[in-house]
């Protein structure tokens, strides 16, 4: 006889999670340079501690005049111990209503590089794409890795038996047919075989 200890185990990723949504209203009012930003409102993950972050856009670019530049930066924690690291996975999205017209994902450590997003997030030539009656809407999900859960699955032990044969006879080996019936909840009969 032969056995098998069989172990499982299951490990969970927790995370906290925002949703922001930031209108800039009257929008075709905005005249800046290149590599000049207007910031969102700061908004927070909320946690044990909160994570602090803003949107930063730049509507004629950061380094060109040909594309709107779209950024997630961090700002900092309410906690007095820093974190070693703040792994976050991030969707920052340019809504005209409530249809998606460009987006960028994040996935990064924003303690080693605290600002993520594109350079070339929009091209300005299409910027009416995502105007909406003179008002431009991103929205940012921001999902912060918290901590992972493990848990081990009590142990199983399988047991297997094998029987060696050296001679059988050929008559056991019979087949038969039967036939049942079941009847649901609708009376309509069904017909086994087995």
């Amino acid at each position: 006889m032969s056995s098998t200890h069989q172990i499982e185990a299951t490990t969970t990723v927790i995370s906290d999670k925002c949703s922001y949504r930031w209108t800039i209203h009257n929008y075709s009012l905005i005249k800046t340079e290149v590599g000049e930003l207007i910031s969102s409102p700061k908004f927070c993950v909320e946690s044990d501690s909160k994570q602090f972050f803003i949107l930063e856009l730049y509507p004629q670019g950061k380094e060109s005049a040909e594309f709107i530049s779209l950024f997630l930066t961090y700002q900092g924690t309410d906690s007095t111990k820093k974190p070693d690291k703040l792994i976050c996975k991030s969707t920052i999205s340019a809504l005209n209503g409530k249809n998606v017209v460009s987006s960028c994902m994040i996935h990064q450590d924003f303690v080693k590089s605290p600002t993520g997003g594109q350079l070339k997030f929009f091209e300005l030539t299409r910027i009416s794409e995502i105007i909406s009656k003179n008002n431009v809407t991103i929205h940012c999900n921001v999902e912060v890795l918290k901590a992972y859960e493990s848990f081990r699955h009590p142990a199983i032990t399988v047991n297997y038996s094998y029987a060696t044969f050296r001679s059988y006879d050929k008559s056991v080996l019979t087949t038969t047919t039967t036939t049942t019936k079941h009847s649901p909840r609708n009376n309509n009969e069904l017909r086994a075989h087995a």
